[in-house]
């Protein structure tokens, strides 16, 4: 016997970007972000069955030469597409006060026809307290910034046609003269969904302190995210549906808390 199991797959990733960078007065620099990017892939499968060879010298490599090659044979090819607009403006007053809007516009073939878009986007605050000509005067400490974010991100990452109707193909029936089968189809048992984007809304405010010439530093946030319309399957269905659980956008997540973390950054000479 010999088997033939073979996929390949490719993806091709285009990204545009142009960057302005603009000093409006002293100390207030503005830099601005536009861009486009565009990622296709396609996947195929192959795989091939053969038995009862004239002899095991060959293997896989003379399928024809096999006296059953039709018991297993099957094939596949699967394509998928995303296009995303993004843009992104930063201001910053004299290194002091800074602020980053962020904003992206993503589509996915992954998803329901009517939902394949959806903008995400997000705002970020800073204030570098160190900067501040009363703090100048303190040696010791090298930078107090503190942060704070809001924002949405989405997911599109799901297997291609989730959404659409799709059929079964098998070998069943007998014609008349029997000696062939033929094809029939059916619904697959995978209940379709009108899939939308997972997504995920955080808040975070967070203090980055760095003192005795770098050497400590001091990192802390407190954050909340909630995520919705999670990709899971959900409750099993009756079996006279003929359908088994569907999968779908069916749950929400919330998670929140903080996160610390102190270091010592020094040098030792032997």
């Amino acid at each position: 016997e010999a088997w033939i199991n073979q996929g390949e797959g490719y993806s091709i990733l285009w990204e545009n970007t142009a960057n302005y960078m603009k000093e409006i007065a002293e100390g207030h620099h503005l830099t601005v972000l536009g861009g486009y990017t565009l990622q296709f892939g396609r996947n195929e499968g192959l795989n091939l069955y053969g038995k009862n060879f004239t002899n095991d010298l060959l293997d896989w490599n003379n399928l024809s030469d096999a006296e059953t090659k039709t018991r297993q044979i099957g094939s596949s090819a699967s394509e998928w597409a995303i296009i995303s607009y993004l843009g992104r403006i930063n201001y910053s007053i004299h290194d002091r006060y800074l602020l980053s809007l962020v904003g992206r516009y993503d589509g996915s073939s992954r998803l329901g026809k009517d939902n394949q878009f959806a903008f995400f986007p997000s705002v970020a605050l800073g204030w570098r307290l160190s900067e501040e000509k009363f703090m100048k005067d303190i040696s010791w400490i090298n930078n107090i910034k503190w942060r704070f974010s809001i924002g949405k991100a989405g997911n599109g990452n799901v297997s291609p046609y989730k959404y659409m109707e799709l059929l079964n193909f098998t070998k069943a029936g007998v014609i008349v003269d029997g000696s062939q089968r033929t094809y029939t189809s059916a619904p697959s048992s995978v209940l379709p969904a009108n899939l939308t984007w997972e997504t995920a809304s955080t808040i975070n405010l967070g203090l980055d302190i760095n003192l005795l010439n770098n050497r400590l530093s001091f990192v802390g946030d407190i954050y909340k995210k909630s995520t919705t319309d999670m990709f899971v399957t959900g409750a099993e269905l009756p079996a006279v549906t003929g359908y088994s659980a569907p999968y779908g956008n069916n749950a929400d997540m919330e998670t929140k808390g903080f996160e610390v973390s102190l270091g010592w950054t020094d040098s030792f000479r032997a």
